[in-house]
């Protein structure tokens, strides 16, 4: 769900872009990128066996990336996939 809303659709042969997608092209955001973290987020709700993509699938997602600003941040202040989650268990 939450991809589908980048993706552009297709009405009488002409693309129309998604609002969220044009959105995120003003801000600038890598649209490939995004998806990729979303792409790491349901695979981490998956493993959780999570019905639903939380906060906490979306920071273990931003952290395993390792190439997004968010994840340089999150490194820099010694915040690993192993560390995240060991907090997120101690914390459920």
């Amino acid at each position: 769900m939450l991809i589908a809303l980048l993706d552009d659709s297709t009405r009488d042969g002409r693309t129309m872009p998604s609002l969220a997608g044009v959105v995120l092209d003003v801000l600038g955001v890598d649209r490939a990128r995004m998806h990729e973290v979303l792409e790491l987020a349901m695979a981490e709700a998956r493993v959780s066996k999570a019905t639903t993509v939380d906060t906490q699938h979306l920071l273990l997602a931003l952290v395993r990336e390792e190439r997004g600003i968010a994840a340089q941040v999150l490194l820099d202040f010694g915040v690993t996939v192993d560390k995240a989650r060991a907090e997120l268990a101690r914390l459920a």
